[in-house]
């Protein structure tokens, strides 16, 4: 898991905190059908088979959907260059680099749902929001702890829509 911080941890442990301190609570989730998922709250992803499932809250409720409903996210198995994620399901997406303009593509399996600003981007002055948590497939050749990466979710490329217009809201310091 991420390193501890009380900052920044797992939607899970933050359901009982009040608005004031979950400052961002809900956002339109992007669909691949060019539909938005309006007022849900990111909750986490689970893995049954080869199908991950994207949990949410929506009218106080929880629900869930196939992750491949979302856009920005497929899903894809590990190659030869994978070590032991060889065959296994990871989801790939598109990620906006942090202070750049560039995309880069990752492979990983999920860890959770996190909220806050991660302790390696406090130095962007991003603001709070969602991250996806993975084993960064990337990194399969190094120990589990350092593979673990997180990524906002609104600078994965359509999950909240176009990354580099939402870096003005989320990053307003670059």
């Amino acid at each position: 898991m991420p390193p501890e911080n009380p900052e920044f941890l797992p939607v899970h442990n933050l359901l009982d905190r009040t608005a004031e301190e979950l400052p961002v609570t809900e956002f339109p989730i992007r669909l691949i059908a060019g539909q938005e998922l309006a007022g849900a709250s990111p909750l986490d992803i689970t893995r049954e088979g080869y199908i991950f499932k994207f949990w949410y809250v929506k009218d106080d409720k929880p629900e869930n959907m196939d992750i491949t409903q979302i856009d920005g996210f497929s899903v894809v198995y590990g190659d030869e260059d994978s070590g032991e994620y060889i065959n296994q399901p990871l989801i790939l997406f598109s990620y906006l680099l942090p202070g750049k303009n560039k995309y880069e593509i990752r492979r990983g399996r999920p860890l959770g749902i996190f909220y806050g600003v991660h302790p390696n981007h406090i130095q962007y002055e991003e603001k709070p929001d969602f991250y996806l948590v993975t084993e960064d497939a990337k990194y399969a050749d190094k120990p589990r702890e350092e593979r673990i990466r997180s990524f906002p979710l609104w600078r994965i490329k359509g999950v909240m829509g176009d990354p580099e217009q939402l870096q003005e809201e989320f990053m307003p310091a670059l």
